[in-house]
C-alpha cells in the first residue's frame, strides 16, 4: 500500500509540473510551415502607411514606409535573423494566439479618424490567412506578441512593449556635500554617461572609459577640502525588469585605469551612499539575468 501511495504521489507531481508548463510556457508550433508574415498599418490622418514583412525562406525582415506626396514608398529597415530566432518568434506568436485571429475587427460606432491594420500569414502550401481591423483589434494578443516582434525585427511592430525594453535603464543618482554646516544636494550630478551595455538584442561594447570621461562635457566642478557623497537609488526606477546585481568600481584618472577597486557590490538596493575620492574614474554597473548589463561612468577630477 505504501508503495502505491508513493507512486501515486509521484504521478500527481509529474502531472502538476506538466500542466504548469503547459499553462505558463511557450508551446511549440506544429502547424503548416509559414512562408511569410506581413503586418501593415495605415494612419487615416494623412494616409501614412507602414508595411512590415517577415520572410521565413530568406530569414529576413524588411519594412516599407509610404508617405503620400513624398515620392512614394521607401524601404526603411532590414534585418536578417537565424533559424533559432525564427522558431522562438513563431512559437511565441502561436502560443499567444496570433495565428487564430478573427477575420475582421471594427468598432460599432463610426469613427472618421484613427487607423487600420492588416495581418497576412502565407503558408508554404499556398494557403493564406488574413485578418484586419479598423480602430479595433485584439490588442491583448498584440501586446503579448510585441516583444517577439521586437526581438526578431529590431523595432516596434505591433502592440505595446514593456517600459524600458528598448533602451538600457539607469537608476537614480545624486551628489551631496556640506559647506559651513549647510547640507547641499544636487540631483543629476555629477555628469554621468553610459558606457558599455548589452540589452535586449542591442549592445555597445569595448568603449573607452577614459575617453568618455575626458571630454569637456564630462568635467565637474569639485573643490578641494569638501567631502562629496554619491548616492544611487531606485525610487524612480521604472524599467519592467529589476536588476539582480550592482557593482561600483573606481580607478585612477588615467588612460590605463590603474588601481581598480570595488567600492560596493550588492543586489537590489533602495539607496546606497558612498564617499567620493578626487581624481578618480567611477563605473557603476547594473546586471540582469541572461547576461544583460549596463554601465555608467563619471569622474571626480578636481580643479
Amino acid at each position: 500500500m505504501k508503495k502505491r501511495i508513493v507512486v501515486l504521489v509521484g504521478f500527481i507531481i509529474i502531472l502538476f509540473v506538466f500542466l504548469l508548463a503547459s499553462c505558463n510556457g511557450i508551446r511549440e508550433y506544429k502547424g503548416p510551415k509559414i512562408k511569410q508574415i506581413t503586418y501593415e498599418t495605415v494612419d487615416f490622418n494623412g494616409g501614412v502607411k507602414h508595411t512590415s514583412i517577415l520572410d521565413f525562406n530568406e530569414n529576413k525582415y524588411s519594412s516599407i514606409h509610404y508617405v503620400p506626396g513624398e515620392g512614394g514608398s521607401s524601404e526603411q529597415n532590414s534585418k536578417e535573423f537565424t533559424d533559432d530566432e525564427e522558431k522562438a518568434f513563431i512559437d511565441t506568436c502561436y502560443t499567444y494566439g496570433l495565428f487564430k485571429l478573427k477575420e475582421s475587427y471594427e468598432l460599432a460606432d463610426k469613427v472618421d479618424d484613427g487607423g487600420s491594420w492588416t495581418l497576412i500569414i502565407k503558408y508554404e502550401d499556398g494557403k493564406e490567412k488574413k485578418s484586419k481591423g479598423k480602430n479595433a483589434g485584439p490588442y491583448e494578443v498584440f501586446d503579448k506578441c510585441a516583444i517577439a516582434f521586437y526581438d526578431i525585427c529590431g523595432e516596434r511592430i505591433m502592440g505595446t512593449l514593456p517600459i524600458g525594453y528598448t533602451s538600457p535603464p539607469n537608476i537614480d543618482y545624486s551628489l551631496s556635500y556640506t559647506i559651513e554646516n549647510y547640507n547641499w544636494s544636487s540631483f543629476g550630478q555629477p555628469k554621468v554617461v553610459r558606457a558599455n551595455y548589452k540589452w535586449n538584442g542591442s549592445e555597445s561594447l569595448n568603449n573607452d572609459i577614459f575617453a568618455l570621461n575626458s571630454t569637456p562635457e564630462m568635467q565637474n566642478e569639485f573643490e578641494s577640502g569638501i567631502d562629496y557623497y554619491f548616492s544611487l537609488g531606485t525610487t524612480n526606477y521604472d524599467c519592467y525588469e529589476k536588476f539582480n546585481k550592482i557593482t561600483v568600481k573606481k580607478y585612477d584618472y588615467s588612460a590605463e585605469l590603474t588601481n581598480e577597486e570595488i567600492v560596493f557590490t550588492g543586489g537590489w538596493i533602495s539607496n546606497h551612499k558612498m564617499l567620493l575620492e578626487f581624481n578618480k574614474i567611477y563605473v557603476y554597473e547594473i546586471s540582469f539575468k541572461d547576461g544583460k548589463f549596463v554601465q555608467y561612468t563619471f569622474n571626480t577630477k578636481s580643479n
